[in-house]
């Protein structure tokens, strides 16, 4: 064993010690990743586990950056998806950024 797959191991050990019923279907790499999660992800992969729901290794890792219902996607429509999704937080990053300095200074 690793020193890594150690490490891991304990950090799950020490969030997870008493709960092996919740934790026992999930693969290491789920457990590693629960792991060190944000408290509402390990609530929320806990409660999905207890009523008996799968959950992978992806919904604990990663944040959907965009759901396209099609029944293929080129590469081409992949791209014009991520480009959009880029505008898009480019946009709320200015228009966040407008409104504050647009805001009044709040007084002292």
């Amino acid at each position: 064993m690793s020193e890594r797959m150690a490490r891991n191991l304990m950090a799950v050990a020490a969030e997870y010690g008493t709960k092996t019923a919740i934790v026992a279907d999930l693969v290491p790499t789920a457990l590693y990743a629960l792991a060190s999660a944000e408290a509402d992800v390990q609530v929320e992969v806990e409660r999905r586990v207890a009523a008996g729901e799968l959950v992978s290794v992806a919904e604990v890792t990663r944040e959907c950056l965009a759901l396209v219902a099609d029944t293929s996607l080129s590469g081409t429509r992949v791209a014009r998806e991520l480009d959009r999704l880029l505008i898009d937080a480019v946009s709320r990053r200015w228009w966040s950024a407008t409104t504050a300095a647009s805001s009044p200074a709040t007084p002292s």
